[in-house]
């Protein structure tokens, strides 16, 4: 099977580094909280909505749900592996889409909230789809994963 990386390397690791940085950020916040009864934790509390906003970000972005989509493509079958990244370390935020090589397959892009989460509905059978968060792509990598998708499209 043939390996492609959907997405950026660049990105994906820059937003998870982002994460990183705010959940250290906190628990630096908690600890100055917890150990300190002077000035700090004076200055923590009275400005509490302030130290809540980098916690934005990562809201905002789950709420998208930014995925990393890698695919695997042999001549008869097509597996896509979506992780989130926000929660990758945990096993049951990967999962796997099959595609193999049918006559009736269909590819419908939506757009929600506003445009910023993009997917992909994919139907193989009459009454087998599924979707893919493509958020994270391009809109030339979001192409690509289409033409591959349709390629297993028998005739």
């Amino acid at each position: 099977m043939i390996k492609n990386n959907r997405g950026s390397k660049i990105r994906v690791l820059l937003l998870m580094y982002l994460y990183y940085q705010i959940i250290i950020f906190y628990l630096f916040g908690f600890i100055i909280l917890l150990s300190t009864n002077g000035v700090l934790s004076t200055i923590i509390y009275s400005n509490f909505l302030i130290f809540l906003l980098p916690s934005i970000l990562p809201i905002t972005m789950s709420l998208i749900g930014i995925t990393h989509i890698s695919t695997y493509s042999s001549s008869d079958l097509l597996k896509i592996k979506t992780t989130n990244l926000f929660f990758w370390f945990f096993k049951k935020n990967t999962d796997f889409k099959y595609v193999s090589s049918l006559p009736s397959i269909k590819v419908k892009e939506k757009s929600k909230i506003l445009g910023l989460r993009k997917e992909l509905y994919v139907t193989t059978k009459p009454k087998n789809t599924f979707k893919l968060n493509v958020s994270i792509l391009s809109r030339k990598e979001r192409e690509e994963l289409i033409k591959d998708i349709t390629i297993m499209k028998s005739s």
